[in-house]
């Protein structure tokens, strides 16, 4: 998928959900100048108690009814089918997210930069081993232009290099929100495009979820880094 495609389906999905449903400011966006619709915030917590909160779970029907909002379904009037397809498989990472049980949620911290930004909380104990399976994200391979491009406009604040490749990736979905620590309690697990985290060790509610970028994320071993750890 054309990462530009990839960001757009990133940053309309993280508005609807975070900006304006539970977070109330707003996340980072590659796409800062892209005119986002009118949220639908009743309808949105509507369809999110019937399908996950009471009775059964169900995170399929939960997308369908999403994707049946204006929010959305304007959007995707004019795509195709596979297109549809792939942006509903981004959607239901979302959906995930407010799963009871997945362990987790979508937070505020100033932690990092003195201004108010994303991070996840556990909101549960994690054991050591423990995957973070509701916490995903997906990567799109970056050309080096468009790498440099990111870079240069700001906007390289999902973008991962893979120490194995060499190559630089877009990383989107909610498991962007996690933030980077020199001492993680996380680790991430890739399976093809498709990424989430395993717990290294013991994690008590109310901890914020934490993995490592990369050695040299925040400058010659990570020297720039704010983590504080």
């Amino acid at each position: 998928m054309n990462y530009l495609h990839f960001a757009i389906y990133d940053d309309l999905i993280a508005n609807f959900f975070l900006d304006k449903l539970f977070l109330w400011f707003p996340t980072t966006r590659v796409n800062v100048n892209y005119n986002m619709p009118d949220t639908d915030r009743k309808s949105g917590i509507s369809i999110l108690r019937e399908y996950l909160v009471y009775g059964r779970t169900n995170v399929s029907g939960a997308v369908e009814a999403f994707l049946r909002l204006p929010y959305f379904n304007n959007f995707l009037q004019e795509k195709e089918q596979k297109e549809k397809g792939k942006f509903a498989r981004h959607l239901k990472k979302y959906v995930s997210m407010f799963v009871p049980g997945a362990g987790f949620e979508v937070s505020s911290t100033k932690r990092y930069t003195g201004q108010m930004e994303a991070c996840i909380i556990a909101n549960k104990h994690w054991q050591a081993g423990e995957y973070i399976k509701n916490c995903t994200g997906s990567v799109c391979c970056l050309t080096s232009e468009a790498d440099q491009l990111l870079r240069s406009e700001g906007k390289d604040f999902s973008v991962m290099l893979s120490q194995r490749y060499k190559h630089a990736f877009l990383f989107l979905g909610p498991a962007r929100f996690m933030n980077h620590d020199c001492n993680p309690n996380c680790a991430f697990v890739k399976h093809g495009n498709e990424v989430t985290f395993r717990a290294v060790r013991a994690i008590k509610p109310g901890e914020e979820l934490t993995v490592k970028y990369g050695d040299h994320y925040f400058g010659i071993n990570n020297s720039e880094c704010r983590c504080a750890t």
